[in-house]
Order: C-alpha cells, then sequence, then structure tokens
C-alpha cells in the first residue's frame, strides 16, 4: 500500500512539473512575443471568459441534465471569442485586462480573510484600469502589460519549480525586472511600425 501511494505520489509531482514546465514556456512566450501573439491570447482568453460566463450563468439556471451548462457554455466561449477576435479594442480591453488581474493574483499576500478581499479588489482594479489604459495606449501598453505579466508568471512558475528561488524573495523580484525589461525591449524593437498598421 505505501509503495503505491508513493508511486501515485511520483507521477502526481512529475505532472505538476510538466504543468509548470508548460506554464513557464507560455509566459515566457507572453513576456517577448506578446504583442505579436495577440490576437490568438484575445481568442482564448475571450473563449475562456464565455465558456466559465455561460456555463455559470446557465448551471444556475437549468436543473437536470449537466451537460447543457456545458454546451451553453461552450457556445457562449466560441461567441466571445470570434467578437472579441474581431473587435480589436475589445480584444484588448480584455487580454490586457485579464493579463493584469492573473498577474495580481500570482502575487503573494499574507493569510487571513481581509487579505483575501484585498486580492479579489486589487484584481478587479487591475482588470479595468489596465484594460482601459491598453485600449487608450494600444501598442506601449500591449508591451507593457505582456512584458510584465509574462515576467511576473515566469518568476512564479519558477519559483514553484525550484525551492532555492522560493526562498529568496530578492531573486523573484531580481527575476522578475530582468525579464519585464528584456521583453519590453524585445518587443518595442520587433514591433516598431506595427502600431501604425493597426
Amino acid at each position: 500500500m505505501g509503495e503505491i501511494i508513493h508511486s501515485i505520489h511520483e507521477i502526481t509531482e512529475g505532472v505538476g512539473q510538466i504543468i509548470l514546465a508548460f506554464t513557464l514556456l507560455f509566459a515566457i512566450l507572453q513576456c517577448f512575443f506578446g504583442y505579436k501573439l495577440l490576437r490568438v491570447w484575445i481568442a482564448l482568453i475571450g473563449f475562456l471568459i464565455g465558456f466559465v460566463l455561460g456555463f455559470v450563468i446557465s448551471r444556475s439556471m437549468i436543473d437536470g441534465e449537466a451537460y447543457l451548462p456545458a454546451i451553453i457554455g461552450i457556445a457562449a466561449g466560441f461567441i466571445l471569442a470570434f467578437v472579441a477576435f474581431r473587435i480589436y479594442l475589445i480584444g484588448v480591453f480584455i487580454y490586457c485586462g485579464a493579463l493584469a488581474a492573473g498577474a495580481v493574483n500570482n502575487l503573494t499576500f499574507p493569510e487571513g480573510d481581509g487579505w483575501k478581499v484585498l486580492g479579489i479588489v486589487l484584481c478587479v482594479l487591475a482588470f479595468i484600469l489596465v484594460g482601459i489604459l491598453a485600449v487608450r495606449f494600444a501598442r506601449p501598453c500591449i508591451i507593457a502589460v505582456t512584458a510584465a505579466t509574462g515576467a511576473v508568471n515566469a518568476a512564479d512558475a519558477l519559483r514553484r519549480m525550484f525551492e532555492e528561488i522560493a526562498r529568496n524573495r530578492m531573486v523573484v523580484w531580481g527575476i522578475i525586472l530582468v525579464l519585464a525589461a528584456a521583453g519590453m525591449l524585445v518587443q518595442f524593437y520587433t514591433t516598431r511600425g506595427a502600431g501604425r498598421r493597426r
């Protein structure tokens, strides 16, 4: 029995490491190529938001069949993904706002209900404020947001993968600052003139 539990634990750890590796990969792509991959991310986030909203709302209204809310959620996801992809500024608002909220959510707060409420409030504020800024100053804001949030998410993945990094907050913040600065420089250099074409 002990061997089975040990094997399950090892498999779980292995799957967790694979997920973290993919998280790190996507964070690096976001950090250095966020602006170029904009429409892909916009459509994906639009789908996820549409699915969650469609599923949760329909689940609260429909009793019985469990598959109906899932179908409605998928349909709502595709609709919102299409709208976000086609209507650029709405997509920019959703995309940058969601990235900012996700990055704030990845920051560590002390334990306690008050801190949880503060974390939720900060996530909502980050979503709205960054979304508005992204619409107003599209290219520079998108580059800054994707580089900064990609750096935060990459540092968070590295912190979870390596205990040495997790124990030293200064190293974590150093990784965030270096990656964010490098990501912004690369994106500004590789997308020169892109803002005028949109």
